[in-house]
Formats: C-alpha cells, structure tokens, sequence
C-alpha cells in the first residue's frame, strides 16, 4: 500500500489560509519560512521581467526504499517553470537528509 500525505495549495480558498496551512506543515517538519519561503520573486526573468514562483503542492510519501520524502513544489506561469525541493526524513533524529532540486518547464 502507498502511503502519502499531499496538499495542493489550490485546495485552501484565500491567500492567507494557504500560506498559513504551509508555514504549519514548515513547522511540522522542523523546517523554517526564510528558507523556504511560500513565494520566491526575481529568481530568473523571462523576457525582460522577473519571475514569480508560488507553493503549489508540498508533502511527503515513502518512496520506493520505504523512506518517507519530503517535498515542496513552487510553480510560475511564465515560463511555465516547477521547482521541486525534496529530501528524505530521518524519524529517529527527526532531520532531512538526501536533499535534491528538481527542475523543469513545460
């Protein structure tokens, strides 16, 4: 059986509820706002202006060697451009490790 714990942002009705719902899951996870913040503005530019990625889904499942992943995704619209944070979870010490950057556009 797949065990999973997935929330997309779209699922939250105002502003204010989704980055509250991510900043609780940040906190679960022992993780923190400034480095992980739910919008990240000016990391590249597509043709001449800055680009905006916003959170859109975060979570966690135990992959294939039965390790719980963690992963955040940011998203931006033009260029369509996803940012997929993730790790593996120590239980025992409760820290990440096997930390990765995904990136594509599509």
């Amino acid at each position: 059986m797949f065990e999973r714990d997935f929330l997309k942002i779209g699922e939250y009705g105002t502003k204010r509820d989704k980055e509250e719902a991510y900043k609780v899951f940040l906190d679960s996870i022992h993780q923190s706002i400034q480095k992980y913040p739910f919008l990240l503005e000016g990391l590249s530019s597509w043709k001449g202006k800055p680009t905006r990625h916003t959170v859109t889904s975060f979570g966690g499942y135990f992959n294939a060697d039965n390790v719980w992943t963690v992963f955040i995704a940011y998203r931006c619209n033009d260029p369509k451009h996803t940012i997929q944070h993730s790790w593996s979870w120590d239980s025992e010490n409760q820290e990440p490790f096997n930390y990765r950057v995904m990136e594509f556009v599509n």
